[in-house]
């Protein structure tokens, strides 16, 4: 997936996360040529979805800070998934794959519970306003996201 851009908690309460998550995906810009293949994707899938749509989806995408990668993985989830006769605009911006982050004292607890050990599933990242948080290294090496060595 790339590198990771830590989103910051406010950032992550916006798009509708909770705020011990963060996204896989990270933050960014997608590119014309991304959302020109994704809208013909949309457009064969769905042709009854009006002209309107575009412009509005557009505009939240670019709103919501979508990456290239998040939006491929959108569309073809509402593709693989819509129930109804149409996607609405929620359906694409709401996507998202988020991996739990801990605070210290959060890990604190968890090597209270399952031992000292705990610390090394695991790795420290820092987010643009300095908060130190941990996720799973095994996440982390799925996802692709940097965090500091023990």
């Amino acid at each position: 997936m790339g590198q990771l851009a830590v989103n910051s908690q406010n950032t992550l309460q916006k798009s509708g996360q909770r705020s011990d998550s963060l996204s896989v995906y990270g933050e960014g810009e997608f590119s014309k040529p991304v959302f020109v293949k994704s809208l013909k994707d949309l457009q064969q899938s769905f042709p009854q979805l009006p002209v309107g749509f575009y412009d509005t989806l557009h505009d939240r995408l670019v709103e919501n800070r979508f990456t290239d990668q998040r939006l491929k993985d959108a569309v073809g989830n509402v593709i693989d998934t819509c129930k109804y006769p149409m996607p609405t605009i929620a359906n694409i911006i709401s996507y998202d794959k988020v991996v739990k982050r801990y605070t210290y004292n959060e890990m604190c607890d968890l090597a209270m519970q399952c031992g000292p050990k705990t610390w090394d599933n695991y790795g420290s990242l820092k987010t643009v306003e300095g908060r130190v948080y941990w996720i799973s290294r095994a996440e982390a090496e799925q996802y692709g996201i940097k965090i500091k060595k023990p």
